[in-house]
């Protein structure tokens, strides 16, 4: 007997619909099972209103499609606007030259009134800029421990500089970069960037070639800074390793110049760039010939795309637009051994396997019941055998709610578990089947 055949008698024999729900704490903790009837009947408990309710056919799936807008950049230090003050970063906090105010995060405009981070809230200060250059003692510099960064990516260096000065052209001032990796994780620089021949590399850390200058010749206005390292190459036995930016205080370079004031940064990120920005993840029902286009099983042309979507189980977990775990269904096998996407993608390919069918409309909830409809409820559309009787009941794809008329607006269809065949002229069966057969391709942009 199919699957469907069951359903339908269970629900013309008692009415109900009862799922058994685990119940999880905040922790992801699993304290019960819950026994729900979720049950809802058009047109008793669940009446349409409005002349709307309608019914439509969707043909078969060929293909299911998500697309997912990726962030092309990979952010690896933490708390680059200074929202959470020093976390993530090393700050020297001695007063600086010609100034008694030692750098650190602040609200700008507590020191000047016409300065708003870019940001957010805070950033970092420096009071007047050093003299001499100074490589030795870093304004800032990241927490090596917690930046990561893989070879073979670009890496991307920004921060936003404001400086005040008091009159149109005041001396030259700038900053040095310096940029070291820690490649056997024991916390100590073996690598530094020589920005000559645009690689990492041994040798003496105190070399010019070390250290990248930003000349600052815009002030008294938010100016943004970005250099992007090539060819990123931590040696052939690793790949990864741990990066240490390091920006040096503003100075001029042994001029003395009271016109420059104050500076600040903010939005300051170390990243590694990628070269795609959107990923197109194709599920095609069938098996391997079917997506050759060799001996193709069925005709099937549908083609059904997810709305635009800016997170996938797909990518590296430390990537911003990833949802991180392993996934699966507890009735297959996988269990906990898939990705999310590749999931999603089965269970529409499942559900368009042969025509679905879709309910449209507006409802009134005529029941005693205080609890408005929830997603998890499945509504059996039933005007009696000889009118319109589902054998199964609904599923609801979108919902809206107005709470103070008590109606709903709602978007419906029958899952579809298996296919029909035909037993005789007069007598159709449903057979349960398991997941459509697929194969996924993958296209980076």
């Amino acid at each position: 007997m199919g699957i469907r055949k069951q359903q339908n008698e269970a629900l013309k024999n008692t009415g109900q619909e009862n799922i058994e729900f685990k119940v999880y704490d905040k922790d992801g903790v699993q304290k019960t099972n819950v026994i729900r009837d979720v049950l809802l009947q058009c047109p008793t408990t669940l009446r349409p209103i409005n002349e709307n309710l309608s019914v439509e056919y969707l043909r078969p799936l060929k293909k299911a499609i998500k697309e997912t807008n990726i962030n092309p950049i990979k952010l690896l230090n933490q708390n680059p606007t200074f929202r959470y003050g020093n976390f993530n970063w090393s700050i020297t906090t001695i007063p600086r030259a010609q100034s008694n105010i030692p750098s650190g995060i602040i609200q700008p405009n507590q020191i000047y009134l016409t300065v708003m981070p870019i940001s957010g809230v805070f950033c970092l200060y420096q009071g007047r800029p050093s003299i001499n250059d100074d490589k030795t003692n870093p304004l800032i510099k990241n927490v090596l421990a917690s930046t990561t960064a893989i070879t073979e990516r670009p890496i991307e260096i920004n921060f936003s500089y404001h400086t005040i000065a008091n009159k149109v052209e005041p001396v030259k001032s700038r900053f040095f970069i310096s940029v070291g990796a820690d490649t056997s994780g024991n916390g100590s620089i073996d690598l530094m960037y020589d920005f000559n021949d645009n690689k990492f590399t041994t040798g003496t850390f105190t070399q010019d070639q070390f250290f990248k200058i930003v000349e600052v010749t815009s002030y008294n206005k938010w100016n943004r800074y970005k250099t992007t390292l090539d060819n990123v190459s931590f040696g052939l036995a690793n790949i990864s390793a741990k990066l240490e930016v390091k920006l040096f205080p503003l100075s001029v370079n042994g001029f003395f110049d009271l016109s420059i004031g104050y500076t600040f940064i903010d939005n300051f990120y170390i990243a590694q760039t990628k070269d795609f920005k959107k990923l197109t993840h194709t599920k095609t029902a069938g098996g391997l010939l079917d997506f050759l286009n060799i001996g193709v099983s069925n005709n099937f042309t549908g083609e059904y795309k997810t709305s635009s979507n800016y997170l996938t189980n797909e990518l590296d977990d430390d990537d911003l637009s990833n949802v991180a775990g392993d996934f699966g269904r507890i009735d297959r096998v996988e269990i906990q051994n898939d990705t999310l996407d590749k999931l999603q993608l089965q269970e529409i390919l499942n559900d368009f396997r042969s025509p679905l069918k879709k309910y449209e409309g507006e409802f009134y909830r005529d029941d005693v019941s205080e609890i408005p409809i929830y997603f998890y409820h499945k509504i059996w559309v039933n005007f009696g055998d000889t009118v319109l009787q589902d054998f199964v009941s609904a599923m609801i794809d979108t919902m809206e709610y107005n709470v103070k008329a008590n109606t709903f607006k709602l978007n419906m269809h029958l899952p579809n578990v298996g296919s029909e065949f035909e037993v005789n002229e007069t007598e159709f069966q449903i057979f349960d089947a398991n997941d459509n057969q697929n194969t996924d391709k993958f296209n980076f942009d």
